[in-house]
This record gives C-alpha cells, sequence and structure tokens, in this order.
C-alpha cells in the first residue's frame, strides 16, 4: 500500500520537486513508477509525473562533477624549470642516440666501401681474364676456318683423285675383255714362239 503524504502538497501544477519528494518517500526513482507517484501525490497527469521521473533517473544515472571544481589547479612556479629540464633531458638522450646510429652507419659505411673496393677488383680480374679468354676462342674459331679449309681442299682433291682413278679402271676394263676372249696359247702362236 502507499503512503500518503504526513503533510498536504500544494495544489497546481505537478512540479520536479513535487515527484523528488514522492520518490523519496517511495523508494529512490528505480523503486518506483509514475502510478505510485500519482497515487501518493494524489493529483497530476501520468505524462508530466513520468517526464519528471525520468529526469531524476538520468541525473542519477549521470556521473557527478564536483561542484567545487570550476578550473584546473594553478600551474607550478617552476613550470618553466621543468620544462628546461626535461628538453634538455630530451636533446641530450637525442644526441647520444644520433652519436650511436651515426657510428653504426659509418662503420658500415666503411665495410660497404672495401667490399666495393674488393669487388671492383675481382670485377677487373674478371675482365682480364675475359679478355684473354675472348682472344683464345677468336684463336680457336682461326684455327677451326683454316682447319675446314683445308678439309675442303682434301675433300676436293679426293674427289678429283677418285675421278682419276675411276677413269683409270673403266679404261682397264674395257682393255680386259680383248685380253679375256683370247686364248693364251693363240695370242703365243700368233707372237711368232711355238
Amino acid at each position: 500500500m502507499v503512503e500518503v503524504p504526513a503533510s498536504p502538497i500544494p495544489a497546481g501544477p505537478i512540479t520536479l520537486e513535487d515527484v523528488r519528494a514522492a520518490v523519496g518517500v517511495l523508494g529512490g526513482p528505480n523503486g518506483t513508477n509514475a502510478a505510485k507517484i500519482r497515487t501518493w501525490l494524489g493529483r497530476g497527469s501520468l505524462a508530466t509525473i513520468q517526464k519528471h521521473l525520468q529526469a531524476l533517473r538520468d541525473a542519477q544515472n549521470e556521473p557527478g562533477v564536483p561542484e567545487e571544481q570550476e578550473s584546473a589547479p594553478p600551474l607550478p612556479s617552476d613550470l618553466l624549470g621543468v620544462f628546461q629540464a626535461v628538453w634538455s633531458a630530451s636533446w641530450a638522450m637525442a644526441e647520444q642516440r644520433h652519436a650511436v646510429m651515426l657510428a653504426r652507419l659509418s662503420t658500415e659505411n666503411r665495410s660497404l666501401a672495401e667490399d666495393l673496393e674488393t669487388a671492383l677488383a675481382d670485377l677487373g680480374s674478371l675482365m682480364v681474364r675475359l679478355e684473354q679468354a675472348e682472344a683464345r676462342a677468336e684463336e680457336a674459331e682461326g684455327r677451326a676456318r683454316e682447319a675446314e679449309e683445308a678439309l675442303a681442299q682434301e675433300r676436293s682433291a679426293m674427289a678429283g683423285e677418285r675421278q682419276a682413278l675411276e677413269s683409270l679402271v673403266e679404261r682397264l676394263r674395257k682393255m680386259l675383255p680383248a685380253a679375256v676372249d683370247t686364248p693364251v696359247g693363240h695370242r703365243r702362236k700368233a707372237k711368232g714362239t711355238v
């Protein structure tokens, strides 16, 4: 059952303060509803009561901001000294990192320069060897051309000799049938020997 207020509530439109008073008695904004508040107040529209109740609930759920905190705390009087100390420490740290990085890069640069000199020397040596190999290849090509020319000449000479041999064999074949046709004894008689 809803408690009735101990003192009479003034008539008139329902205010936020009226709803706040009822909510305080009825268990807080989340522990009651607009109908209970209207019963307790004895008047007012449910829409107005619900509007004020929702405003109280929103205010309760909102994080509180201290009322005394109107401005930021004053800056320390030695703030410039603090900034200078931080700046000096940062600068010293940056210089130290820069020096370490510069030393590392210088070492890498020297190493790369040595590697480059070695590579250039190796390249020069390879160029000399390449030129020598090209000269030997040219000599070998020249000798191969000479050998091909000599082989062509030998083939030509052999072809000529072969033609001469074939011609000789042909003449011998032509002579051979005449000698084969004559019997051996007749040939002696023909020469005048008995």
